[in-house]
């Protein structure tokens, strides 16, 4: 009989980032691996998966649930205080990175942690083999928004300090509709090679095609829970240029990504706000990030392979057929099923 797995969110309509993708995914992956997956409405389950930061209310003061699991993450230093009291009161935390682990035993969760990790779907992300072409050398940065957690203006500043020749390189980014503006500047001179896509899309099928097109990502978040978006550039072939911290270095190597290191930290207004004290995020180096920007363009065959490596990792280890097999897995040697 197979594990009866109660699953909080449920797929809906295609979301193209973040926990939009996660909630969608978890259903297909969870039944495509053997499980019997219900809605929250039906009963006789053998345990109930909740996707979300970790709510009280759920699961009251004093109550134990050892049939609750809670799937969440963080991306930066400390956890908030509150979410321990919660998490111990769970049977089993599911989290996507080894990170989480490190972070959240730190803090004093004493209750089991899973981890599963996640994964891209490969009729989505395929790869195409990248060969030069008569037109600039395209870099893509990718967030919400161009300040925050994502670094997007760390990112243009040091395409900026490569020097690069503005008729040979160009960097594209895209944030949310809203979120950012057309003719970016660096030290008061307008960039002609930076433009900003400020739009929403509502396909992951769009971004997989921007990824594509392009043949460097940007990518120096001080933070992820796991870090969708650069295994997502990776499983085209793209090559990343990645902070290396958090939960990215789950997948991220020297063999399959151009790795920034992150010797300090700096402080996070954004969480800060959000959830009380403070917090802090790892800042990527920002001479080594210029240094790798202008490797990459003078040496794109070398790579192009490095991103070939990277769509090879991917697709074997983290689609989401994958990533639906070990959380089974660890659900079922749980619950002893």
């Amino acid at each position: 009989m197979s594990l009866r797995i109660a699953l909080a969110a449920f797929a809906g309509r295609e979301m193209p980032a973040g926990y939009g993708v996660i909630g969608a995914k978890f259903h297909d992956m969870l039944a495509q691996a053997g499980a019997t997956v219900l809605r929250p409405t039906e009963y006789d389950w053998d345990c109930a998966v909740a996707i979300s930061l970790p709510a009280a209310w759920v699961n009251p003061r004093g109550a134990a649930r050892p049939d609750l699991v809670w799937h969440t993450m963080f991306e930066c230093t400390p956890l908030p205080s509150g979410w321990v009291e919660v998490l111990n009161r769970c049977g089993l935390v599911w989290v996507p990175a080894q990170w989480n682990v490190a972070l959240f035993r730190t803090a004093g969760v004493t209750t089991p942690i899973m981890v599963s990790g996640y994964g891209v779907d490969p009729e989505i992300y395929y790869p195409v083999a990248r060969v030069e072409r008569d037109q600039p050398f395209r870099f893509v940065a990718w967030g919400a928004a161009l300040i925050g957690r994502k670094n997007i203006l760390t990112a243009i500043r040091a395409f900026a300090a490569a020097g690069l020749p503005e008729d040979e390189a160009e960097l594209v980014v895209k944030v949310n509709a809203g979120m950012g503006q057309e003719i970016v500047k660096f030290d008061g001179r307008v960039l002609p090679n930076v433009r900003v896509i400020a739009e929403d899309w509502r396909y992951q099928s769009q971004i997989a095609d921007w990824l594509r097109a392009a043949d460097c990502l940007l990518y120096l978040s001080g933070g992820e829970g796991f870090g969708l978006m650069p295994l997502e550039a990776m499983a085209t072939g793209l090559p990343v240029i990645l902070a290396a911290n958090t939960g990215m270095l789950d997948y991220a190597t020297a063999a399959n990504a151009l790795l920034v290191d992150c010797p300090s930290r700096e402080r996070s207004a954004e969480y800060e706000r959000r959830f009380g004290g403070e917090y802090w995020l790892a800042k990527p180096d920002f001479e080594q990030t210029v240094e790798l920007i202008r490797w990459t363009f003078a040496n794109r065959p070398a790579a192009y392979r490095i991103g070939a490596q990277a769509a090879g990792d991917v697709h074997e280890h983290w689609t989401w057929a994958r990533a639906g097999e070990r959380a089974l897995g660890g659900l079922a040697a749980h619950y002893g099923r």
